[in-house]
């Protein structure tokens, strides 16, 4: 078992901080959660919807952004933006861009990032 560093404890409440494919959340110097607004403070809904996306990829392959968002809200009772979806995939770190796409529609062509797991490289 690895040891956490000091000040990080286990816990699910940031998708950007990934220490053996867990979620940790970092503590202050006086042990008390980061206060509101900071950077460090998620959800653990946030975690999951994270999670379950990152094992969809993993199992299905290379999604698109209009894709993922679309999957994440018919999974999910009260959904997530398009906004919510390109930040996360960007700065997450679970994820890289391995692409873009070109879509055509009525209002004309448009191109959306084609995306995929790091970790399907270790596997």
């Amino acid at each position: 078992m690895t040891r956490l560093p000091r000040g990080v404890k286990p816990g699910l409440d940031s998708p950007g901080d990934l220490f053996d494919g867990k979620c940790i959340r970092i503590e202050d110097d006086h042990g008390k959660k980061p206060a509101k607004g900071s950077e460090k403070n998620e959800s653990k809904k946030t975690c999951k919807k994270i999670t379950a996306l990152e094992e969809k990829i993993l199992e299905d392959g290379e999604m698109n952004s209009i894709e993922i968002h679309d999957w994440l809200n018919a999974r999910i009772r009260m959904g997530v933006t398009m906004n919510w979806v390109g930040n996360i995939l960007s700065k997450c770190g679970l994820f890289e861009k391995t692409g873009t796409q070109r879509i055509g529609g009525y209002s004309g062509n448009y191109s959306v990032a084609v995306w995929d797991s790091r970790r399907r490289d270790q596997e």
